[in-house]
């Protein structure tokens, strides 16, 4: 026993006599030291506070309102944090539209999702003219600025397939209106008046009221109607021979036979009562 004391005594003489051989004793014992800290804290702390090796599976969060999701998401132990907002027009004022991770994602017990919710209240959109428009192109430039298709009416008209006027909350809107920009809620339903073509014997009603009298006999003729009577009105600040009113009126959707007579109501006098000057007085 003495002897090994004495043979430590001579081993600690000599380390600190010899510095070089104490920093690196020391320096050993550091590493050590670190070495042993980092292991407990990765592979014992760590993994016993975060839950290591326990996960859950990411719910479909999508569609269910912020009311519900604080005692559903506990139930899973998981939290939620707001931290974007969008519009669905398919569904309700603040539920949720997207969720990071994503649904079917494994995280860790008390991990955040991270949402987006649907605005309370709607974007407004300048709504395009689609009048003219086939159904297939309305319905593509409808969706590409976030408004739905509606009900879609067919209507009798010379082009198939063709839209003829426009139909929003029952409320029908004239082109015109439509050129001078509105601007209504994104997601709001378009409904749609569509031509639906005519048969052989069919025509739809033109609208001559504005025409020279002339000019509306030859368009009448040529589209397979009748000229039928014609009674002329002394008017105020219209041109004379220009159509004022007709019967049958041009109706959207109102179709007669093939060969149908138009009468006409039109400015000025008879021809066959208007004086002409001769130049004699």
């Amino acid at each position: 026993m003495d002897k090994i004391r004495e043979i430590l005594q001579q081993v600690g003489r000599v380390v600190w006599v010899n510095k070089w051989y104490a920093f690196l004793i020391h320096f050993l014992l550091f590493i050590g030291v670190i070495s042993f800290a980092l292991y407990y804290f990765f592979y014992v702390y760590l993994p016993d506070t975060t839950n290591h090796g326990e996960t859950i599976t990411v719910p479909n969060l999508k569609g269910k309102t912020i009311e519900e999701l604080p005692q559903y998401l506990d139930a899973l132990e998981l939290r939620f944090e707001i931290t974007d907002s969008a519009y669905d027009a398919s569904l309700p004022p603040l539920a949720v539209v997207d969720q990071y991770p994503e649904k079917e994602k494994q995280v860790k017990l008390n991990r955040k999702i991270y949402l987006t919710v649907n605005k309370i209240e709607p974007p407004m959109v300048k709504f395009p003219d689609i009048v003219d428009s086939s159904i297939e192109s309305a319905e593509r430039i409808l969706n590409s600025v976030g408004l739905q298709l509606g009900k879609i009416e067919f209507v009798p008209d010379d082009i198939p397939n063709t839209v003829l006027g426009v139909v929003i909350d029952g409320q029908e809107i004239d082109r015109e209106k439509i050129e001078e920009g509105i601007e209504i809620p994104k997601g709001t339903l378009i409904d749609l008046e569509v031509g639906s073509g005519l048969q052989a014997n069919q025509r739809t009603i033109p609208e001559l009221v504005g025409m020279p009298i002339e000019e509306a006999e030859i368009y009448l003729n040529a589209y397979g109607l009748a000229v039928g009577h014609i009674e002329y009105q002394d008017t105020v600040g219209v041109d004379m021979g220009t159509v004022i009113m007709q019967y049958p009126r041009a109706e959207k959707g109102k179709v007669v036979a093939v060969g149908s007579m138009v009468d006409l109501w039109v400015a000025g006098y008879y021809p066959e009562n208007t004086i002409e000057d001769d130049g004699t007085e």
